[in-house]
């Protein structure tokens, strides 16, 4: 008697939990690298899911990546450019979205 009233009060607050705890993982970032020339200073433009392999940004800062982050997901971008490597923290990034919250480009300050 007391196994079964047991299983039925636990089993429930359990798998209640196990949901919860599910629900709440947040994926990982999707890590961008992206080399830009020594002296390129102005906005960089990335777009995301691009068919074309990774490459440097051009002459007016148009850069192409296969990372495709999905909704809701964050992004590290490190920028290198010449010697130095960067980091530009998501909350400087820009992320134009369509409204299904898939990005579709991705801005960022070079400076």
């Amino acid at each position: 008697m007391k196994l079964g009233y047991l299983l039925r009060r636990c089993i429930p607050h359990l798998l209640a939990c196990t949901i919860l705890l599910s629900c709440a993982a947040k994926p990982d970032p999707v890590r961008i690298s992206v080399q830009v020339r020594p002296d390129y200073k102005g906005p960089l433009h990335i777009s995301p899911c691009s068919r074309q392999a990774d490459g440097p940004a051009d002459e007016q800062g148009r850069a192409y990546t296969q990372a495709c982050p999905q909704a809701g997901q964050e992004v590290d971008l490190t920028v290198i450019q010449g010697e130095q490597t960067r980091h530009i923290p998501s909350e400087k990034l820009t992320i134009s979205k369509t409204g299904d919250g898939i990005p579709v480009e991705i801005t960022a300050s070079i400076e």
